[in-house]
């Protein structure tokens, strides 16, 4: 209260200025987006390179075994090479099993193949940049999830299957006893005069199906760290919007 001219009074009145937020609060804000900037580089730059290895590797993985599994599926008797049983198990020995099982390996990782294709595509056209937690992103995590399961199904497929036809050849006393597994399978159909190795596809298919399951599990694996991260990022948001600091 102040006395001005003539007796008359003049009132000041002081405003509280308002609560500001504490420093660590406006530090976690500004520190908050620019902790993913090094996240965005690599999805923008090394997710469409490693949907590219992985769908290479995987589809010559799916070229080898279905050629393969062409030549053996117009022998005299169609068979596939893997799941093969002793001549002591059966009265008529045949070696090998159905035709199926290959085409299942060849069909199977196709179906993963082309999934991984138009997940990728989806990836790249409508959710790389984005940085809110979309339904899109949650149908990218799906379509990864089930590339990588259809090409782990077809691998794991391949790799037993072989495993169990090396062990029943290595049992059965008229092969050669110096000859790798995968070389007495060139023996079994020398007769035909395959214009390809038996031994040579089942090792690129492998190889190659191998591969291309593990980059699309990193795939996965960096899909399903970039959806929690957005999460993350989404709640942060929500809790700065909501105030006041305390």
């Amino acid at each position: 209260m102040l006395a001005g001219a003539g007796g008359s009074s003049i009132s000041v009145t002081h405003r509280s200025s308002p609560p500001h937020p504490p420093a660590s609060s406006a530090k976690n804000r500004r520190q908050e987006p620019e902790s993913g900037e090094w996240w965005e580089v690599v999805m923008n730059m090394g997710m469409p390179s490693l949907y590219i290895i992985g769908l290479i590797a995987g589809t010559a993985g799916c070229i080898c075994n279905g050629v393969i599994t062409h030549y053996w599926a117009n022998l005299d008797r169609p068979m596939c090479f893997l799941y093969a049983q002793t001549a002591s198990n059966q009265l008529f020995y045949q070696f090998g099993s159905l035709v199926a099982v290959c085409n299942w390996v060849t069909y199977g990782s196709a179906t993963g193949i082309i999934i991984a294709f138009f997940t990728g595509l989806f990836f790249i056209f409508s959710v790389r940049g984005q940085k809110e937690l979309n339904i899109s992103m949650t149908l990218v995590d799906v379509g990864c999830f089930l590339a990588f399961l259809f090409l782990l199904a077809a691998t794991c497929t391949l790799m037993e299957g072989m495993r169990t036809t090396c062990i029943s050849i290595g049992l059965n006393a008229a092969n050669n006893k110096g000859s790798s597994c995968y070389d007495k399978l060139d023996i079994r159909v020398a007769q035909y005069n395959l214009p390809i190795q038996t031994s040579t596809m089942v090792r690129a298919a492998m190889f190659s199906l191998i591969f291309s399951t593990v980059v699309f599990f990193v795939i996965l694996c960096f899909h399903f760290s970039d959806t929690y991260r957005r999460y993350r990022m989404a709640s942060f948001e929500r809790n700065i919007r909501k105030g006041p600091y305390y």
